[in-house]
Parts: structure tokens; C-alpha cells; sequence
């Protein structure tokens, strides 16, 4: 299973049926990987640590403009297409912490790989997104 709020990784082992035609294989279980990378993991950063920390942060917002201006926690609005094309390229200090930012985790996670290969090294993708960020914001 993948817990998207969380992003982590689970393994799921299924046990063998001899009556089932797809289990004819000779190995005792089938098993399941879930695609979320464990690398994923250490490029992400939940709201409540963002929220102890965020001062400290360069925010970029890598949904689309329109999303940006319903809601936003702040930072500069970047959309993703744009950085993946090269359209924009991010001219900030290297060293720079950033927090990327989408509406569930899932654009900003692409982004944060993006930028974390072209030498940003301290690069977090909001776990949740703005959408948890909001649930624990109560609004």
C-alpha cells in the first residue's frame, strides 16, 4: 500500500492458491512491490516539521498559476511544466533550502527530484501538499 500523506513504502506478500490458474507458478508467494521509492522518502518533509521550520525555507509553488492564486502558503509560483521544459530555470543559491509545494505532494515530489538533479541540495517536497496543509491549518 502507499500511504500518499506519508509517502512510505510497503510490502505486500499474497500466499499461493494452486486452485487459482495465475498462481501456477512453483514459488510459495507472489509478491507485490509498491512503486514509491525509498529515495522519495528522504527528498520529502511533513507539514507539522515545514511549520516548526518554515522561516528558514524558500518556498516554490509548482502548481498552475490559477491554483496558485485561489491559495497559496506563500513563496514563489514556478508550475512544473515550466521547470521541466526549461522555461524557467531557478537562479537561487545551491545551498538554499527549498520546500516545493503542490496541491498533494505528488507535482512538488517531481520537481524536488528535478531540482535535487540539478544541484539543489537541500530540496524538500511538502508531504500532502497545500491540501494538507490546509487540514492542519483547520481551514
Amino acid at each position: 500500500m502507499i500511504n500518499t500523506r506519508q509517502l512510505t513504502l510497503s510490502h505486500h506478500a499474497f500466499e499461493k492458491r494452486n486452485t487459482c490458474p495465475c498462481h501456477q507458478e512453483k514459488r510459495d508467494k507472489l509478491v507485490i512491490h509498491d512503486a514509491v521509492a525509498q529515495s522519495d522518502k528522504a527528498l520529502t518533509i511533513t507539514v507539522e516539521d515545514y511549520l516548526a521550520r518554515k522561516e528558514s525555507f524558500l518556498v516554490i509553488d509548482v502548481r498552475e498559476p490559477h491554483e496558485f492564486e485561489l491559495y497559496n502558503i506563500g513563496g514563489i509560483n514556478i508550475p512544473l511544466s515550466k521547470l521541466l521544459s526549461g522555461q524557467v530555470k531557478p537562479q537561487y543559491d545551491k545551498e538554499q533550502p527549498l520546500v516545493v509545494v503542490c496541491a498533494k505532494g505528488i507535482r512538488s515530489l517531481k520537481a524536488a527530484h528535478y531540482l535535487k538533479a540539478h544541484g539543489y541540495q537541500r530540496v524538500k517536497s511538502l508531504t500532502g501538499g497545500t491540501t494538507e496543509y490546509q487540514a492542519s491549518a483547520g481551514l
